[in-house]
């Protein structure tokens, strides 16, 4: 996933608390006395802020909630889309892909197909999508998925339930990944934090259906508000990335690109292992997979020797955990490059560089 989406994200916030800025210095200019005053447009604008203040005061704050809520919903679901188009360049074969994710991708792309009338996806055809569902089976070599339809359900009220609910249809177990995320889990009273984004679920209904005595937060609270869903989105974006590399590794060590060793002996804390030769590249620069309970992380091999009877130690730059499980990449390592079926597939001519290939032409002419 491309970090131009979190910057995306930022940006839209950063217009939010510019806007709350701005009325904060109008605010303060209002306060001046008029009578000091000689310019008459800002008379003017001081005394129809103190006859509108009430009005002009509501205003302000439905359009920053119903901003604030329009900027989650809209990049929870451009998340999620990231998220599917990054693990299709990863999961090369369609039914490589986790069975939740296909059974979800069969059952939402039928209820997609219901919903084209709809002002939200009046721009899908049925015939596409139908198309798109069944080249899947018929290509799965050279799959797309509906994207729309994972986010189906996404109807205006994203609360962090249903936002985990969401991602959770994609095979990512949001909830307990941010409860156990640094930036949430020391937080105080850390199961309530997501309390915020209901929050302002709440507000945004209230504010777009014209709810009598709402009690309004003022701006400093709004400003706290986008602080803590910038760090939640922020979070997300992060917890995608590293679900991206797990799925990454699971698939190698599926295609057998890595495969376990078999442990002989652990040496200096676990940064020195021992183990027979077989069919592995265990060269300085190459990479092992490390598996501590169900999490993968890659770390370089700093040093190797070899020794009699085919056995062979490597050494990390880092402890080990005495638990781990290591998988180390085949010497002769099986490409993931898919083969394309699909009949309508006409692959990129290649771009010829006219300088280079008259340059060969002369030299196979001498």
């Amino acid at each position: 996933m491309d970090s131009i989406l979190l910057k995306n994200f930022d940006s839209e916030l950063l217009q939010i608390r510019e806007y709350i800025k701005h009325i904060e210095i109008v605010n303060a200019l209002c306060t001046l006395n008029t009578t000091e005053l000689t310019h008459l447009e800002l008379k003017q604008l001081i005394n129809q802020n103190k006859t509108f203040y009430k009005e002009k005061r509501a205003f302000e704050y439905k359009a920053v909630i119903i901003s604030l809520y329009g900027i989650l919903e809209k990049h929870i679901e451009i998340f999620i889309k990231e998220y599917l188009i990054s693990l299709s360049k990863i999961i090369i074969h369609y039914n490589d892909l986790n069975k939740t994710i296909i059974n979800n991708h069969f059952n939402l792309s039928l209820d997609l197909i219901k919903k084209t009338d709809y002002s939200k996806f009046s721009h899908l055809d049925k015939d596409n999508i139908l198309n798109t569902l069944n080249n899947c089976t018929k290509y799965p070599d050279n799959y797309e998925l509906n994207l729309d339809s994972f986010v189906i359900s996404s109807n205006g009220n994203l609360k962090h339930a249903k936002i985990c609910e969401l991602f959770l249809g994609v095979n990512v177990r949001l909830d307990s990944l941010l409860k156990t995320s640094k930036t949430f889990s020391l937080s105080e009273n850390s199961a309530n934090v997501f309390n915020n984004i209901d929050e302002l679920v709440n507000r945004r209904n209230d504010s777009a259906h014209g709810a009598d005595n709402i009690d309004r937060l003022n701006n400093t609270e709004l400003l706290i508000l986008i602080d803590f869903l910038e760090k939640y989105f922020t979070e997300i974006f992060n917890i995608l990335k590293k679900e991206l590399l797990q799925n990454e590794y699971l698939y190698q060590i599926k295609k057998e690109i890595y495969k376990e060793i078999k442990i002989i002996k652990r040496y200096k804390n676990n940064t020195i292992i021992g183990f027979y030769k077989e069919n592995f590249n265990y060269n300085i620069g190459e990479h092992a997979l490390i598996k501590n309970k169900n999490y993968f992380i890659k770390k370089p091999i700093v040093h190797f020797e070899e020794h009699p009877e085919d056995r062979i130690t490597i050494k990390f730059d880092k402890t080990c955990n005495s638990k781990c499980t290591i998988f180390l990449k085949t010497i002769n390592t099986p490409t993931l490059k898919s083969i394309n079926t699909n009949p309508l597939y006409k692959p990129r001519r290649q771009k010829v560089n006219k300088k280079t290939s008259k340059n060969r032409i002369k030299s196979k002419n001498r």
